[in-house]
């Protein structure tokens, strides 16, 4: 059901609003304008998820006009209908006013009657369409799984349609002489089945022919019973489980070679003067000399602007073609494909219309204009100091607490242990919660960097070490060892408490609500997304189900939700630093930090200005 519908000018005035209950909520539409129109950050396919509602938006370059239509989520697969309805109204409502559009006089206006001959249609329409989809099967390009192929990926939706019209002539050609299927058919149809009975009566009596005789064995004519395969349930029974456990040795070998240790020395100067930027390496940039020497005989990303640079405006002809590259350019980059086609099409609405100075290039306007876009997005909403929000909890005696979540493999443990590194260079004790009661070796994993981490700092002190790890062994509940890890820290003095958690896929139910529970029960400061920079729109689809997942299944009023994002394996990725912007724009949530190696220095802050300039700088072969 379709809540709100709404048309409103950039300045922020009301023209027409629909409101299917009187006692709807508007804080959703406020936040998104905040979200959004001001400060530029939104989600992908234009869509904003705001609280348990989602917000389909549309803007009008030409007469600057925001068309905007609020629904449940819990409904959203019976919303297709919402984006035509989106433009059907834009055309008809910028054409019934478009006088006073041109001369600025249009105020408020009742529009009731032509939006509800609109929805009806365009609500009919989308039944009539499922109806008939239902019916006929879809073929493996009109999924979204397609899209996020390696071809899917680098095709346009246009070539992607195209794709899918061929696909179907093909199917309907083959489909046009059912002849030779029929006489099979019919063949199938008219064989006795006497025959067929007598041939697979024959195939048994072979076998009871040989079924007799003893297998012949030169060896071992007699097999004794002791020598028989043990065919007993192989499943690991409450006794054997005690056995297994090995979390519960705390003589693990924590020895460091002396090279480690001098190094780890080192960092620990390193780091206690704080967290370094991160800086991507310097290259030529994409649109310096280097760039327009390649331009007029490579035709390479930005080669367009040489040949529109006599033009004195910005318009939508002359700038498409820009735009498409800088598209592929940005997937080139990592960007997740919704994102890149977003930030483009964004980029063209601010630029259609502007006028160029004398001596400026379009070049040097489309450069601006991409570069404070991606700065804008990567810079934080919020600023986090996670140092000052820790001596504020150890004054009001409680500790501080931070949850590292994410899917298997990517790097939560360590990177976890260079936070604790970090921390301890600042002077604070940390306790280490061993969450991941699932995974074989999750727990010695964080011994084995516990003992690292005391040794570098010298920490003899086993009494009361500066960082400690606390675990339940395996098959127990993370929530409950969050829980007393929690409860320890408060009554021994720890500054901080790191709460590890298992790796899970962002689709299983199961474990999205453990981690849900394990949010509620425990309060977290600050929860993690822990996500690869090494891929794409899998990064994208993994960061929107976990926080649709924690919204969905939390039964508190405002529910948690992903505070911020580290990105590993950054130092693998070279210039494709996409994903980066691709979390950043779908979430609008920071990044904290980034890891950048193996060491426990191997920390960073993410640095806009250096991000921006990467994805500026032109693909490396």
């Amino acid at each position: 059901m379709l809540e709100v519908f709404s048309v409103l000018t950039r300045g922020g005035l009301v023209l027409w609003c629909f409101s299917a209950l009187q006692t709807t909520n508007f804080d959703p539409i406020n936040k998104f304008i905040n979200d959004v129109l001001i400060e530029g950050k939104g989600g992908t396919k234009d869509v904003h998820y705001v609280q348990n509602f989602a917000i389909q938006y549309k803007i009008d370059a030409a007469t600057d006009l925001i068309f905007i239509a609020m629904f449940s989520k819990s409904v959203e697969g019976e919303a297709g209908y919402v984006g035509p309805l989106l433009d059907a109204v834009q055309k008809d409502f910028t054409a019934r006013y478009k006088h006073q559009l041109e001369d600025g006089s249009l105020q408020a206006v009742d529009y009731t009657k032509p939006f509800e001959t609109a929805y009806n249609l365009k609500r009919d329409e989308f039944k009539e369409e499922m109806e008939n989809k239902s019916k006929t099967a879809r073929i493996f390009e009109e999924t979204t799984k397609y899209t996020r192929t390696t071809e899917g990926t680098v095709m346009t939706k246009k070539a992607i349609k195209e794709k899918i019209e061929e696909r179907k002539g093909k199917s309907t050609e083959g489909d046009g002489d059912n002849s030779s299927g029929d006489e099979t058919l019919a063949q199938a149809k008219s064989t006795s089945p006497t025959s067929a009975k007598k041939k697979l009566l024959s195939k048994f009596k072979t076998k009871d022919k040989t079924a007799g005789k003893k297998p012949k064995s030169k060896k071992n004519p007699t097999t004794s019973s002791s020598q028989l395969r043990n065919t007993t349930s192989t499943m690991v029974e409450g006794t054997s489980r005690k056995n297994l456990d090995r979390s519960t040795d705390k003589h693990l070998k924590d020895t460091l070679s002396a090279e480690e240790l001098s190094r780890g020395r080192e960092e620990i100067e390193l780091l206690s003067k704080g967290v370094m930027d991160l800086e991507v390496e310097d290259e030529e940039d994409l649109l310096g000399q280097q760039e327009e020497s390649q331009s007029s005989s490579s035709g390479g990303f930005f080669g367009f602007f040489q040949r529109i640079t006599g033009t004195a405006d910005l318009t939508e002809e002359n700038i498409k073609p820009v735009l498409d590259q800088m598209e592929q350019h940005l997937m080139g980059k990592n960007v997740a494909t919704d994102v890149a086609q977003k930030l483009c099409a964004s980029v063209g609405e601010k630029l259609i219309g502007q006028k160029k100075g004398t001596l400026t290039t379009i070049k040097s306007v489309v450069k601006d204009a991409l570069n404070s876009s991606l700065q804008q997005i990567l810079a934080p909403r919020r600023q986090f100091n996670i140092l000052r929000d820790a001596m504020d909890c150890k004054q009001k005696g409680t500790p501080y607490s931070i949850v590292f979540c994410g899917v298997n493999g990517v790097g939560k443990s360590t990177n976890l242990a260079k936070i604790a590194f970090w921390l301890l260079t600042q002077k604070m004790r940390v306790l280490i919660a061993a969450g991941d009661t699932f995974r074989s070796g999750a727990v010695e994993q964080l011994l084995t960097h516990c003992g690292k981490l005391r040794k570098i700092f010298n920490d003899t002190d086993d009494e009361n070490p500066i960082v400690k790890v606390f675990d339940q062994g395996y098959g127990k509940s993370d929530a409950a060892v969050a829980q007393e890890a929690l409860h320890l820290a408060k009554a021994n003095g720890y500054d901080v408490v790191l709460i590890d958690t298992a790796g899970r896929m962002q689709n299983n139910e199961p474990l999205m609500r453990s981690l849900t529970q394990l949010v509620t029960l425990t309060h977290p400061n600050l929860i993690l997304f822990v996500g690869e920079a090494l891929v794409g729109n899998e990064a994208v689809d993994q960061l929107t189900k976990f926080n649709q997942a924690l919204q969905n299944y939390s039964q508190e009023t405002t529910p948690r939700t992903i505070d911020g994002i580290l990105l590993t394996k950054f130092d693998t990725v070279d210039d494709k630093v996409g994903s980066a912007i691709s979390m950043t724009y779908i979430t609008g949530q920071p990044i904290v930090f980034v890891g950048t190696g193996q060491h426990y220095s191997d920390l960073r802050n993410l640095n806009a200005a250096s991000v921006a300039k990467a994805l500026l700088q032109p693909l490396r072969k």
